[in-house]
């Protein structure tokens, strides 16, 4: 039993703890402080650097965990950093630019010097409405969109050359009046706010919903008051002078054999010398009685 238990636990940890840890280890391989292009990435591909150095000079920046739809404020400004069109799709892109035409902003950095939002802007509204210190803006419906180059913008690129950095904040005092610059996370699969665990990708919670599932089963099959109970043997019948045999065993293994044979052979005289001696006597018995 203990050896199957201990086959089930190392399964568990070279099938389920190993590629799970090897998993954590190359999504967070370019960016061990969090992951890349966030406003709360601290490593050299993060954005963390620009959102805490606008929130230092009095900008009202915030996280945003949704995308934005024409249902919600287009007072607020959503600035996205590198998309990762797992969680971007084509219809959010839609949902999106509906928010912007009702009068939404829209800043979207993209490493590519013509982005995705440039391809779909170009295609539906043709050439841009002006192009500055290497950002292009664009008027649709009511609002507007900014589309830039995000590489001079992250932590490292920040740090060597702190230029861009204010080229940023040019173009967000053109918007002065916005209640809020929400740096949205939603496009790299966070969706909420209130603690790690909703700061945590989709795909990292199924990853650990799976392992949990696991991890019960294990229990509940080995547990103890949980597991499946252990089937009733009947206690197995002993053999014919078992006992004797046993002795036996234990003689020669002390190699005392023939001194135990003897002492039997003894003993077996004696009694045999005292069992006729009883018979001779219940004889004489019986001819007194006759």
């Amino acid at each position: 039993m203990h050896i199957k238990r201990s086959k089930i636990i190392y399964a568990f940890v070279i099938f389920i703890c190993l590629p799970l840890a090897v998993f954590l280890f190359a999504a967070n391989s370019q960016n061990s402080d969090g992951q890349s292009y966030t406003s709360f990435s601290t490593g050299t591909d993060g954005a963390s650097l620009l959102y805490d150095s606008l929130k230092a000079m009095g900008y009202p920046v915030s996280h945003g965990y949704s995308l934005p739809d024409p249902d919600l404020s287009i007072l607020d400004i959503h600035v996205f950093v590198e998309p990762n069109y797992y969680y971007f799709a084509t219809t959010d892109l839609d949902g999106v630019l509906a928010w912007v035409f009702k009068g939404g902003r829209m800043i979207y950095l993209d490493s590519s010097s013509f982005s995705y939002i440039d391809e779909e802007l170009y295609y539906r509204l043709g050439d841009p409405d002006a192009v500055s210190r290497g950002y292009t803006l664009y008027s649709y419906g009511l609002g507007e969109i900014i589309s830039g180059s995000s590489d001079p913008l992250l932590n490292q690129a920040l740090i060597d050359d702190s230029a861009p950095g204010a080229d940023f904040t040019a173009l967000l005092d053109r918007w002065r009046t916005s209640p809020v610059i929400r740096f949205n996370e939603s496009i790299h699969g966070f969706t909420d706010s209130g603690n790690a665990w909703y700061r945590t990708p989709e795909i990292l919670k199924m990853l650990t919903y799976q392992i949990a599932v696991v991890a019960i089963l294990i229990l509940w099959r080995l547990g103890k008051r949980f597991g499946r109970p252990l089937p009733y043997f009947e206690e197995i019948e002993r053999e014919e002078n078992e006992h004797v045999k046993a002795l036996a065993n234990i003689y020669r293994r002390a190699g005392v054999s023939a001194e135990a044979l003897s002492a039997y052979q003894g003993n077996v005289i004696l009694y045999g010398k005292s069992h006729q001696h009883s018979l001779q006597n219940t004889k004489q018995n019986a001819k007194r009685v006759i």
